[in-house]
Parts: C-alpha cells; structure tokens; sequence
C-alpha cells in the first residue's frame, strides 16, 4: 500500500513536472516566442556569465512546483493530515504561495532586472495575503 502511494505521488510530480517544461519551452523557449522578448532587450538579464546558474535555479522552482502540487491534493483532503484548522489554514495557504507566486516571482527575477528587494516584498505580500485568506475561510467555514 505504501509503495504504491509513493510511487504514485513520485509518478505525478514527474507527469507535472515534465508538462511544466513542455508549457515553458512553448510559451517562453521557442523560436516565436523569443523574438517579442528582444523587443525589450533594456529588461532582459544577460546570460553569458551565470546561465547554467539561472537555468539551474529556474528547473528547481519548476521541482518545486510538481511537488507542491501533488502534495496540495492530500492537503485538500479534511483530516487527512492536519486535524486543526489553524494548522489546516497555515499549510493550505503555504502550499497555494508555493505553487502560485513562489515560482512566478523567483523565475521572473533570474531573467528580468529587479532588485532583489523587489522580488523579497512580492513574496512576504503573497505569503500574507494567501495565509491571511486561507485561515479565515478555514475558521469560517
């Protein structure tokens, strides 16, 4: 039994994490894709002397993400594993930043010139709202 949910949960996140790349490469990597992104060339970080490090990065938000995901189904399962609603709340809305804003933000940050501050408030203002919003409709409802 337990091998056989391991297997699944390994399974899923590989299935997510291989059509995240797929959705990625479409819509951001390829040829087509690419020509609107050099029409804002000012914006774009250059990437002779740390791409293995951005794109390093860039594949471990996207790991994060598939795992994120399945893990949120069994969160979203009552009782399943947190029997408090404030531990219930805390993780949904953890797991909901984890998998919306999290990998948008930092992935925008490797490739677009922000200041790193920038990217720290965006996260810390999605963490807030999405826990914020996550425990009160857990303690009301």
């Amino acid at each position: 039994m337990w091998t056989l949910l391991v297997v699944k949960i390994f399974g899923s996140a590989l299935l997510i994490f291989a059509s995240a790349l797929i959705s990625d490469w479409i819509f951001s990597g390829s040829k087509w894709a690419q020509k609107y992104f050099s029409r804002v060339p000012e914006i774009w970080r250059t990437m002779e002397t740390g791409e293995n490090k951005i794109i390093r990065t860039s594949l471990l938000m996207t790991i994060t993400y598939s795992v994120a995901f399945v893990l949120f189904y069994f969160i979203m399962r009552p009782g399943l594993i947190f029997t408090s609603p404030l531990t219930h709340g805390i993780a949904i809305g953890t797991f909901l930043w984890v998998l919306i804003p999290l990998p948008h933000l930092v992935t925008q940050h490797l490739y677009i010139k922000y200041h790193p501050a920038i990217t720290r408030m965006q996260l810390a203002g999605w963490y807030m709202k999405l826990v914020s919003a996550s425990l009160i409709m857990t303690f009301l409802f």
